[in-house]
């Protein structure tokens, strides 16, 4: 496993675009999820890791996603492929949008997976089958992969499997001009600490994490993910701007040719 991409939520994605564009980052044209339900462009880096600009589309089908999650409908049925990832991805958009309609910011990290880890990680945690996805591209091909997710444990990330065809990202796709060279850690801001790192030692048994009263570690071939104590953490500043990002409490921090950026 390693780490893949960020979700984060926009309004607008041509806005969004244009103002990632703004920020120096090289913005390549994603597509439309199967559906109609969504659609994204996406920021490459040189480690293979992504952000991923989601916006979703004011569709019937979006309606009743919404009507769903409002009834309890997308948890009660989470343990089945399509609805526990629709409970994952729209739930969370959802309820980020809950009290701001236009709320934005990032709802979700994703790690990358082979074929075969379900069956292995079925083992140690409860996960939902996986979901056949979709999406085409703007040159008209669509590619495929698989994705699952946790039941009832929200903290940790959900799971994909590699593009079928795979593809490859154009050189010039991976340059940005502000340096940015890849996701450095995802930091995930949580108040019941103890139980949140019991959860990921499940997730990564074959990861000895790095350890600290208010932190813990555990890092992955392309990059960490680091737990943080919400209660006693001195790093309030950087806590409250992860918190007023989106629905989970999540930094993230880029690796660039000169240092960090801290989104």
């Amino acid at each position: 496993m390693q780490l893949d991409h960020i979700v984060i939520l926009v309004n607008n994605l041509e806005q969004a675009v244009a103002d990632y564009t703004a920020q120096e980052f090289t913005v390549s044209p994603g597509g439309t999820h199967a559906g109609g339900i969504s659609h994204n462009a996406l920021i490459h880096f040189q480690d293979g890791t992504f952000l991923e600009l989601l916006e979703l589309r004011a569709t019937p089908r979006t309606s009743f996603l919404r009507r769903m999650h409002e009834q309890g409908l997308l948890k009660a049925y989470q343990q089945s492929a399509k609805y526990g990832m629709a409970h994952r991805f729209y739930g969370r958009a959802l309820d980020l949008r809950k009290h701001q309609p236009q709320a934005e910011g990032i709802t979700d990290f994703c790690l990358l997976v082979s074929n075969q880890t379900h069956a292995h990680l079925k083992d140690r945690l409860p996960l939902t089958p996986p979901f056949g996805a979709s999406r085409k591209r703007p040159d008209g091909k669509t590619v495929h992969w698989q994705m699952y997710t946790p039941i009832d444990n929200d903290v940790l990330p959900f799971f994909r499997t590699d593009y079928q065809p795979k593809m490859v990202r154009p050189p010039e796709a991976l340059q940005h001009a502000n340096g940015a060279l890849g996701i450095h850690k995802v930091c995930v801001y949580i108040d019941d600490y103890a139980q949140v790192v019991q959860s990921y030692r499940q997730l990564l048994p074959e990861v000895i994490p790095n350890t600290s009263p208010d932190t813990t570690l555990f890092e992955l071939a392309n990059g960490s993910i680091e737990i943080i104590n919400a209660v006693t953490t001195t790093r309030t500043y950087e806590m409250t701007q992860a918190q007023a990002k989106g629905i989970g409490r999540f930094g993230v921090v880029l690796n660039t040719d000169e240092g960090y950026i801290l989104m």
